[in-house]
């Protein structure tokens, strides 16, 4: 049975705010985070989850872009 993975993340940490786009390994960190989960074996399908919230749209544009 193949499955869906949900990855959650937002640009608004009170620790370390835009963590999610910092790099690893040449990539924004939710983008390397997307392709490393999409290669399980049961992952059909990887969904970013966020907020509607202004500062998470740099994340919306991140993650589109990388399609």
């Amino acid at each position: 049975m193949r499955a869906t993975a949900f990855i959650q993340a937002r640009m608004s940490s009170s620790r370390l705010p835009g963590k999610v786009l910092a790099e690893i390994g040449g990539l924004p960190a939710i983008v390397f985070m997307a392709q490393r989960v999409a290669r399980a074996r049961r992952i059909e399908r990887v969904v970013i989850l966020t907020s509607a919230e202004a500062s998470d749209d740099i994340l919306t544009q991140t993650v589109q872009a990388a399609g």
